[in-house]
């Protein structure tokens, strides 16, 4: 997708529908990712979105959710290390069915080539979940110019990055049954998508998830920027860098 593009359309199409974008402009599904396994998680390092390589840089914190919110973990580590299942940096741990929740990501500065990224699970069989997300600033309120961007997470298939067995508690880690073969998925979104104000676009400090139709298992919000790649301009200074410092070793 041709990002340069891409921007006035959404700038524009936010503007005729009263500050709605129905689906993220610079949306792309991840469609491959590195995910370490360090016995206890699963953590999200690096991945693939419309072709291009992005690494992880920051981790969201969640707040208010629900008391009532079932969570899920992987069926092999201890359901008492997941009282915050949201924001530990493990994709295999989250919260099913959440009505919403706010994810401050204490970050100094949210760049606009960073890209935001959302972790779903859902079974094989099961319907595809849908995200609303606003920007919000460090006390979460929502930003009076942020749009509302619509993401759509499929339910499995070709972007699956992950299939785990679960099992799942209430939020006090009582036994909630168990659940097996979920699919991860994720997507991704940029700050452009909100089409905010100069003003707003300073101070936004996270975002705000509510999903739409009160379906949607949430696992982890994070920031990751593009892969730096030398140009190849830059090669052969690099090289000559390096010839210089051997010539100079010898």
């Amino acid at each position: 997708m041709n990002r340069k593009q891409t921007q006035p359309v959404a700038v524009f199409a936010a503007l005729l529908i009263g500050c709605v974008v129905s689906h993220a402009a610079y949306a792309g599904a991840v469609t491959s990712a590195t995910l370490p396994d360090d016995g206890g998680e699963n953590t999200i390092t690096d991945f693939v979105a419309d072709s291009t390589d992005y690494t992880v840089t920051n981790y969201a914190t969640a707040t208010n959710t629900s008391a009532a919110e079932r969570r899920y973990f992987r069926s092999s580590t201890d359901p008492g290390s997941h009282n915050a299942a949201l924001g530990d940096n493990d994709v295999t741990t989250g919260v099913l069915n959440t009505a919403g929740t706010v994810f401050s990501l204490n970050h100094s500065a949210i760049l606009a080539a960073d890209v935001f990224f959302v972790t779903d699970v859902n079974a094989s069989s099961g319907s595809a979940d849908t995200f609303s997300f606003q920007a919000v600033d460090a006390g979460g309120n929502v930003l009076a110019s942020s749009a509302t961007v619509s993401l759509t997470m499929s339910a499995g298939g070709v972007n699956t990055l992950l299939v785990f067995s679960a099992t799942l508690v209430n939020s006090d880690n009582t036994p909630a049954g168990g659940i097996t073969g979920l699919n991860l998925n994720a997507s991704t979104f940029t700050l452009a998508d909100f089409s905010l104000n100069a003003s707003d676009l300073a101070a936004v400090a996270g975002v705000k998830l509510t999903n739409t139709g009160g379906v949607g298992d949430p696992g982890l919000v994070g920031l990751a920027q593009v892969v730096s790649i030398p140009t190849p301009a830059a090669l052969p200074a690099g090289l000559m860098m390096l010839g210089l410092l051997v010539m100079r070793r010898k």
